[in-house]
């Protein structure tokens, strides 16, 4: 318990937005990428601090893969908006 906060709360971060994510992604919630994509920074932070590499290159490939999730989901989402409203 004395190193809770070693890491400055960026693992704690990384947890708690990576895990609001896949629940508003579960929801098909666009939001739920941004989410994902700020507890990927925090846990980028937190292998940076711990010096584990593999982690901060793997954080750095979800955040890009979040960022096209997000990007990728808005024109479904107004094409079923556009579907509904004929």
């Amino acid at each position: 318990m004395d190193n809770i906060f070693q890491f400055y709360g960026t693992d704690w971060g990384a947890l708690f937005f990576g895990l609001i994510g896949c629940n508003l992604i579960t929801q098909q919630q666009r939001e739920g990428f941004l989410f994902s994509a700020l507890g990927c920074i925090c846990g980028f932070c937190a292998a940076y601090l711990s010096n584990q590499y593999g982690f901060i290159i793997y954080n750095a490939i979800v955040f890009f893969m979040m960022l096209r999730g997000y990007n990728r989901l808005a024109p479904q989402q107004s094409r079923v908006v556009a579907l509904g409203a004929e």
